[in-house]
């Protein structure tokens, strides 16, 4: 595997590279100097969009949200074809069979007419999603999956490669690049909100991405995967899995590298292959974290931290979220302040209900970063 995050030693040299040791250089940056309040950071899809529009070099294209999911991300594949067409058929939609016919007869080399593809269920359902997102989404269409074919592997892996990584990895390197965290794009709203971050406190990233990951490192913070704490970090917790998140299912062993070298897959020796694609968790209603032993695992012990402050940045709160409204509610509960930041202020009002506690509104980010007392980054501002 790619080398894993490790934190250096208080008289080891710092890893930024000063010469100077990690006690006299960083640590002091991921110390708190006045023993802060412990936080709880819950980052959603919003914070990648909005990263995105910062800081990437698309910004006018950014990361999909569940309303274009499907049209952003998925590529042609036979089993998407199937697993749309199962979803039309149960929703009493009309498609043209032609390009599941031409797959199943693949092996005589029959060719796909002209058309069939967009006449198809894939694209079809991609129209659906466009015309009616809120009814017909990549969660209820996963949802059904999950109804159709339960937890066969080999079925999700092809949905989940497909489906998710392939697209969304490669959105990821056309926005910022690849590499060491100090040689892409700098995350300019990230690296703000890693300034008021310290030992001790806790992050929830529900994103498949590593623009968390590397903001953090920007930030030069020390921080660990959760469930391997290390001494004098931020503890970040990726449930949904990430592209630095190697899954080795013959062997039942996976782990996070280091996100400053990802990669799309790595062959063993030995027969096995690690893959960030079968460690991610597909997005679908009514979820829970028992069903994905990875993502249950990751999130053991998050219930014992009893955060002062929980702070939410790009989520959407849905009462489908079952398992993470329960993570949620038990940390608010004894917190002494909850934010949201959000352009949205319904959405706050629904986390108000959802919570409930009361729950304060922050848009734009500049306005939590300047309350929280850290310096903003970028000079471009988001209204």
């Amino acid at each position: 595997m790619p080398p894993s995050i490790v934190a250096p030693g208080r008289h080891d040299p710092c890893l930024c590279g000063s010469g100077r040791k990690f006690k006299n250089c960083c640590l002091a940056r991921t110390i708190s100097p006045d023993q802060a309040q412990p936080r709880l950071l819950v980052v959603g899809a919003g914070a990648s969009i909005e990263e995105c529009r910062r800081s990437g070099m698309k910004p006018d294209d950014p990361f999909p949200s569940i309303s274009n999911f499907a049209a952003k991300l998925f590529q042609e594949s036979h089993v998407l074809e199937v697993l749309a067409a199962s979803y039309l058929d149960a929703h009493g939609v009309n498609y043209d069979r032609t390009v599941l016919d031409v797959y199943a007869a693949a092996e005589q080399g029959k060719a796909f007419p002209d058309g069939a593809f967009e006449r198809g269920p894939l694209r079809s359902f991609v129209r659906l999603e466009a015309d009616d997102w809120k009814r017909h989404n990549v969660e209820t269409l996963f949802e059904h999956a999950w109804a159709t074919f339960g937890g066969a592997a080999d079925v999700w892996d092809d949905i989940v490669y497909n489906g998710i990584y392939l697209f969304l990895f490669h959105a990821f390197t056309e926005q910022f690049g690849l590499g060491p965290a100090r040689s892409i794009n700098r995350m300019h709203a990230g690296t703000s909100v890693a300034d008021a971050l310290f030992a001790g406190d806790r992050i929830i990233d529900l994103n498949y991405d590593i623009l968390v990951d590397l903001a953090l490192q920007q930030s030069r913070k020390i921080f660990s995967y959760s469930p391997n704490s290390l001494r004098d970090s931020i503890l970040l917790y990726k449930p949904h899995g990430s592209f630095n998140l190697y899954d080795c299912r013959e062997f039942q062993r996976w782990g996070f590298s280091d996100p400053s070298n990802p990669g799309v897959g790595l062959d063993r020796h030995d027969g096995g292959t690690w893959s960030p694609s079968s460690g991610i968790l597909p997005p679908r209603l009514n979820k829970q974290y028992a069903q994905h032993p990875i993502a249950e695992r990751i999130l053991a012990g998050l219930n014992e931290f009893e955060p002062q402050v929980v702070t939410f940045w790009g989520v959407g709160l849905t009462a489908s979220d079952v398992d993470l409204l329960d993570i949620y509610r038990h940390a608010c509960g004894p917190a002494k302040r909850v934010e949201f930041i959000n352009p949205d202020p319904s959405a706050t009002v629904r986390a108000a209900e959802l919570l409930g506690v009361r729950v304060k509104h922050y848009w734009p980010l500049e306005q939590w970063v300047e309350d929280n007392g850290v310096e903003w980054h970028h000079d471009k501002r988001l209204t």
